[in-house]
Order: structure tokens, then C-alpha cells, then sequence
């Protein structure tokens, strides 16, 4: 196509070419297939259909460039939300609620109650000491309560009672001395260990020392701790440890044990079956003084193994007696043999006992 002016007027319609020359075969072709009289009406519409081609050509490239766009825009916002691709919102926003809620995050290490810088920390810590202050609360009652305990029978404490038996039984009848030492220091240091100490009249010097237990004891505190301390703590030569309960004792030692030639063991009662055996407390203090009076003489005036198979004999007729009991119990006492027979075997328990007295006496 050859140079040309195109001029635009004023009125806004009119378009003038001016030398506008169209070098092109197909052009050609179309117009010389026209009349004469036809080639002006073509050549203007020629015109305006290419303008308005162009124009359509123009608005499909812009509409292509915003297809292009949005579609590339899509492809980035889906990679802005693809918890697969670590940079992305969701995968920085995974990688965050992980570095906070997995095993070892953030929040298990705030909430973490093993670490004590951390509030529950510091909670569980807190609530641990209260607790602790609770239940020291409760054994400091506890134990007042079994210091206090009362005897079902006799409804005494338990050492005023054995005090109360000792005296009117034991002491007073055969001369012998007993004092109370239960609220006194001894000859060791803050120790009040020995509630009782007993001179017998018959062994001038002597001293037996009684230690009175209602709450539970083992074996080896017994041997290691409380008769040892006791004896040291009153200088006396024979240690008497007494429990309220044999259940309270370890079944090994039972309701009555010598340990070492000069430690003994007893119980006076069984707290499961509700039954009491003050005479045992008799027993055992015979059993003391005649070893003490064995020792000093250097000879046998009593038949100490006797006394020892009396004693298994009784704690047989007790288990016996106890299973007796706890079936008038349950049946309410309905079955009045059952009854009879027990208190037969209480009655035979207690001649055992009078019977052992009898002997060591």
C-alpha cells in the first residue's frame, strides 16, 4: 500500500483518503468482478467492515491478555493454598499449627505440667503442696486418733488401761513397783520412749520397760528401733512391746514372740473379731520377769517351752473362737449352739491363760 493522507472532519463522520492507492491481488480481484457503478458503495463498505474487524481483533487480544491473567492468577492463588507446597499460606500455616499443637510444640510446652515454669507447672506444683499439707493434716489426726483410741470393752485409752490392769492385777497384789513414763524424757536425748517401767520386788535392781503401740509397727522396727530405744532410754534389762491389735502386727509375730532372749512381743486383742485378751499383758510380764530371774540365778524354775505351746494353744482357740463369732454375727446370733460353743472356747481360752499365770506365778 502506497503513502496516503487521511483526513478526519469535523462533523465526526466523515473519513477522507486521500492518494490512497491498494496494491493486492485479492482486492483486485474482488473489485474488477464489480460494475463500475458498484465499486464506490464497495469500496466504502470495504472500509468499515475492516475497521470493524480490527476493532473485534482488538477486543479478542484483550480478552485473551485477561484470560491469560486470571488464569495465571488462578494458578498462583492455588499455589498460595496448597498445604503440599511449604511456602504457601496453608503450608506456613500447617508448619505453624505444628510447631504449636504437635508432640513437642508450643502449646504442649505451655501446657506442659511436668515443666515448672510453665502455668499448669506451676499449678500442679502449687496443688502438690496443698495436697501434701492436706494429708500430713490428715495423718497428724490419724495418729492423734490412735494414740486416743479407745478399747471397745473397757472404754479406756489404751494406756490408761493397760496402766489400770498392771496396777490392780499385777503390781499392787505382788508388791512390785510400776511407773508411768509415757510424758517423761529418758536417758537418750528427746526420747520419751518406754511408757511403762516395772521393778519387780522379787529381782531388786531389775527393770522391765513396757512400750505400748495401738497404730501398725513392722518387725524390723520393732527390733532395730523401739525396744532397743526404749530399753536404752530406761536403762532396763528386759523391753515388753504391746500392741492393742494383733493385726497390727506382722503375722509372723503373732500374739506372742520372744526376739533375743530379752525382747518380747505381744498383742491383747484382735480389732477384726472385736475381742480383747488383757491377760496376755500377764503373761508376758511373767514370762519377762522369770527369763530376768532365770538369768540372775543361772537356773530354770519355770518351763518356759510349756508356756510357749500354752500361748500357740490359745491363739489357735482364738482363731477358732473368732470364726465362731463371726458366724453368730452374720446369722444375728440366730444359731444358740454356735454361741454356747464359742463362749466354751472363751471360757477354755481363759483357763488356758489363768492356767499359764498359775504356772509362771
Amino acid at each position: 500500500m502506497d503513502d496516503c493522507s487521511v483526513f478526519l472532519d469535523e462533523d465526526g463522520e466523515r473519513v477522507c483518503f486521500d492518494g490512497l492507492v491498494v496494491n493486492d491481488s485479492e482486492v483486485y480481484s474482488f473489485f474488477s468482478d464489480l460494475s463500475e457503478g458498484e465499486r464506490e458503495y464497495y469500496g466504502k463498505k470495504a472500509v468499515k467492515i475492516g475497521v470493524i474487524g480490527l476493532k473485534r481483533i482488538s477486543t479478542d487480544s484483550e480478552v485473551d491478555y485477561v484470560e491469560k491473567e486470571f488464569n495465571r492468577m488462578m494458578g498462583r492463588f492455588d499455589e498460595m493454598f496448597d498445604p503440599d507446597i511449604s511456602s504457601s499460606y496453608f503450608g506456613r500455616l500447617e508448619k505453624t499449627l505444628q510447631e504449636y499443637f504437635e508432640e513437642g510444640g508450643t502449646v504442649e510446652d505451655i501446657f506442659d505440667p511436668a515443666n515448672k515454669n510453665r502455668p499448669l507447672g506451676r499449678l500442679k506444683t502449687d496443688l502438690k503442696i496443698e495436697f501434701e499439707k492436706i494429708r500430713d493434716k490428715i495423718a497428724e489426726e490419724k495418729g492423734k486418733e490412735e494414740v486416743k483410741e479407745k478399747t471397745p470393752i473397757k472404754g479406756e485409752e489404751f494406756e490408761d488401761f493397760c496402766e489400770r490392769f498392771l496396777s490392780e492385777n499385777l503390781c499392787k497384789p505382788l508388791g512390785t513397783e510400776l511407773i508411768r513414763t509415757s510424758d517423761e524424757a529418758g536417758e537418750l536425748t528427746n526420747s520419751k520412749k518406754g511408757d511403762f517401767i516395772v521393778k519387780p520386788s522379787e529381782l531388786d535392781g531389775t527393770k522391765i520397760v513396757l512400750e505400748m503401740k495401738s497404730g501398725t509397727i513392722g518387725q524390723r522396727e520393732i527390733l532395730e528401733r523401739e525396744l532397743p530405744e526404749a530399753m536404752k532410754n530406761r536403762v532396763a534389762d528386759y523391753g515388753i512391746l504391746v500392741s492393742r491389735y494383733v493385726e497390727n502386727l506382722p503375722k509372723k509375730v503373732g500374739w506372742f514372740q520372744e526376739y533375743q532372749g530379752n525382747m518380747l512381743v505381744c498383742a491383747l486383742g484382735s480389732k477384726e473379731h472385736d475381742e480383747e485378751f488383757p491377760d496376755m499383758l500377764n503373761i508376758a510380764l511373767q514370762f519377762a520377769k522369770q527369763r530376768l530371774l532365770e538369768k540372775k540365778l543361772n537356773e530354770v524354775d519355770i518351763d518356759l517351752e510349756k508356756v510357749k505351746n500354752g500361748v500357740n494353744r490359745v491363739e489357735r482357740k482364738i482363731e477358732e473362737f473368732s470364726i465362731i463369732k463371726r458366724k453368730t454375727t452374720s446369722i444375728q446370733k440366730a444359731c444358740k449352739d454356735i454361741d454356747e460353743k464359742a463362749n466354751d472356747l472363751r471360757d477354755e481360752i481363759q483357763s488356758e491363760l489363768t492356767e499359764m499365770s498359775t504356772a509362771i506365778n
